[in-house]
């Protein structure tokens, strides 16, 4: 293998994580991860009544993976507004991959 043939497969491989990683932030639904992060934190509550028991490690530390998650899909959530921009990003990344296979194709005839 050529260095030349190294560096389009490994540009190849790093073209097609930057579009799976578009596609993924294209294909989720925040909005509805939140609804179910927010009723299973209803629920932590209803089940956990009173003080005490919401101050027991178990309980504080559900809360927190709860708030980690949530706020993980809210930053998911901003991400996806400039949706157009992401679309845009998608179609160069496709087109640099199609040049890049192009340019494989060739090399290795």
């Amino acid at each position: 293998m050529t260095t030349k043939e190294k560096i389009i497969r490994q540009s190849i491989a790093e073209v097609k994580r930057q579009i799976e990683k578009i596609d993924t932030l294209l294909k989720a639904k925040p909005v509805s991860e939140i609804i179910k992060i927010r009723e299973e934190f209803k629920a932590l509550l209803e089940q956990n009544q009173g003080v005490e028991k919401r101050i027991r490690p178990e309980f504080l530390k559900a809360l927190e993976e709860l708030a980690r998650r949530e706020k993980e899909q809210f930053s998911i959530a901003e991400r996806m507004k400039n949706s157009t921009d992401l679309i845009e990003k998608k179609v160069k990344l496709d087109f640099e991959l199609c040049g890049l296979n192009n340019e494989l194709y060739f090399l290795t005839r």
